[in-house]
């Protein structure tokens, strides 16, 4: 139920962010519901990592997967993002950019308007 899902969005908590990305794609697609099975985590909560926004890209890709909706990297950020500023959290756009996992990326920024460019580096990179 749609109405129940922003509900639970916007009161915040742990579940607000999958409560969100779920509300936005049963919205847009005949979707029903997803079950994830989160039997270890390692990304740390609350410590400013974006640990919300990799969630909530993990549930809008396993959305796409599951019901086979195509949706590209950036499709995935944008359901990502729209999920999380459901929240209390008020995120940036920037932090879907963990979507691309360990591919360097630049962000280009023109209001609400992203352009991501993928980076080609020529040997290893080390962080």
């Amino acid at each position: 139920e749609p109405a129940a899902l922003l509900a639970e969005a916007k009161k915040g908590g742990f579940w607000s962010y999958a409560a969100g990305v779920a509300y936005h794609m049963a919205v847009n697609f005949d979707v029903q519901g997803l079950v994830l099975d989160n039997y270890r985590t390692t990304l740390p909560m609350s410590k400013g990592l974006s640990s919300s926004a990799a969630m909530c890209v993990l549930l809008a890709r396993a959305f796409s997967t599951v019901y086979d909706l195509k949706l590209s990297t950036r499709g995935e950020m944008e359901f990502a993002y729209q999920g999380e500023i459901l929240t209390p959290s008020k995120c940036g756009r920037m932090d879907q950019a963990c979507a691309y996992g360990a591919r360097p990326v630049v962000l280009t920024y023109d209001g609400d308007q992203v352009e991501v460019e993928k980076l080609v580096v020529g040997e290893e990179l080390f962080m």
